[in-house]
Order: structure tokens, then sequence, then C-alpha cells
């Protein structure tokens, strides 16, 4: 028996019913924790969490500058073919080059954080490789906060990238998360690491 759809569409002159917030708002939560898994393996810790945002977890975003690699890189190789000067061939294979080298980052580092009453320690892996470490005392670390990391327009839709620091005391930042797509994730992240953590949110400086 086939079950006919409800209209579910919200009048905007009139507020949601009382029964009706709570779960259009457990909704929203659950639509934020399913985007934040696709970036982020969380693990609760004492007292804290151990957060890993795996290589390749933004790769649609970046999909596009190997390609814009292999596209200059073909070009300079066919300019090259026809006698071009040498500062055009340079130009295309500095920017090929560029966009290759921002690609390898882009989809290929990793990013490991822990929380907890110790403070923070951040591990930066690129192909697997250790390319940064940090480790910052409880006792620097002001509070947490969101900044805005990037936007970019595609077919004149702006989206915005938003990270999260933790604010140190003598005005300084140490990243604890990347690639949150939307204030609302942001927020939706920096909560949980206010109630499972030892740090509140703070002004971002």
């Amino acid at each position: 028996m086939n079950e006919q759809p409800q209209d579910t569409t919200q009048s905007l002159d009139r507020p949601l019913d009382v029964e009706q917030a709570p779960s259009l708002h457990a909704q929203s939560h659950r639509l934020r924790d399913a985007e934040l898994d696709a970036i982020v393996q969380i693990v609760p810790t004492p007292g804290g969490v151990c957060m890993y945002f795996p290589y390749l977890r933004a790769w649609r975003r970046h999909v596009l500058w190997p390609a814009i690699g292999v596209v200059f890189a073909a070009i300079a190789l066919f300019t090259a073919r026809s006698g071009a000067p040498f500062g055009v061939l340079l130009g295309l294979g500095a920017v090929a080059t560029g966009a290759n080298l921002l690609a390898c980052y882009a989809l290929g580092n990793s990013f490991r954080v822990v929380i907890d009453g110790r403070g923070v320690q951040t591990e930066r892996r690129l192909f697997g490789l250790r390319l940064a470490q940090r480790s910052v005392p409880a006792g620097d670390i002001a509070g947490l906060a969101i900044k805005l990391s990037y936007t970019t327009e595609t077919n004149e839709k702006e989206e915005a990238f938003y990270r999260i620091y933790a604010v140190l005391k003598n005005g300084k930042r140490a990243m604890v998360a990347d690639s949150l797509r939307g204030r609302p994730l942001a927020e939706r992240l920096l909560s949980l690491l206010a109630f499972k953590t030892p740090y509140d949110r703070t002004d971002p400086g």
C-alpha cells in the first residue's frame, strides 16, 4: 500500500509548533553530525577528545588543482614545440608546478589533534610523513574560537570554510580543526569541543 506523502511546508507567517521545534533542532544536529563524520573521526578520551582529519577529506573541493596543473603543463609543452619565448614557458611551468604542489598538499595532508586537560597536541602529516608537530600546555590556552579560513565561488554561489583555533593567552593561536564548510558546521564542532573538553568558547582575537 502506497502512503501519500504529507505536506511538511511551514508557513513563514506563523511560528513552528512547540512539538515541531525540538524535532527540527535534532534533525539539524543529525545533519551537521553527518557532515562532520565525512571529514573527521572524533574519539572521546579521558577529559577530552582525539580528532583525526584524514587525507582526501575534502577531495571534491581540491580535485580541480591537479586538472589545472595538467592543462598548464600541456600548454607549456605545446608552446615549447612552437618556439615560444623562455619567459612564457617559465610562467606556464610555474603555474603548472604550483597547481600540482597545492593539489598534493590539499589532497595528501592529514591532521591529528588531541585536546584534553593537558592541553593541545597536533600533528600534520603529508602522505604519511610527519610535516609538523605542536604541543600547547593547558595553562597557555584561553579558549576555543572559530575563524574564517577562505571562501570559494562556484556558479555564482559563494561558500565559506572555517577553522577552529585554540586561542592562547599570549595572543597567538593553535589550529585544532580545518575543512569546516559553513558556519553552522563550525559552530556544531565548537559546541562539541566546548562540552567534551575543559576549554570554553572565547573571542577569536
